[in-house]
């Protein structure tokens, strides 16, 4: 079987992506509880993120956020980290 550079590199990337969104989820969390969500974006997707910082560039006046749409179109994947909201039991300095 022949494998051509260009698949080759995009299996690497979205390799890469998983393990890094397997290592977010088995890092230490507070409290031991886990609210992490993850996902990676490729292709339209990760180009309509680009789209929404660039149109809100403006309006917030983050003009970083014109330069880190550049980044996010050049990359092939977009991999996100969030947490789910809830109510710790942490004071409130936390």
């Amino acid at each position: 079987m022949i494998y051509d550079s260009r698949t080759i590199e995009e299996q690497a990337v979205l390799h890469t992506a998983q393990r890094i969104c397997a290592a977010a989820r088995t890092a230490p969390k507070g409290k031991g509880l886990d609210n992490l969500e993850t996902l990676v974006l490729t292709g339209a997707d990760k180009d309509a993120v680009a789209e929404q910082m660039e149109a809100l560039a403006g309006p917030l006046n983050y003009k970083f956020f014109l330069r880190d749409a550049q980044n996010v179109r050049a990359a092939q994947a977009l991999v996100l980290l969030g947490m789910r909201e809830s109510k710790r039991g942490l004071n409130d300095g936390c």
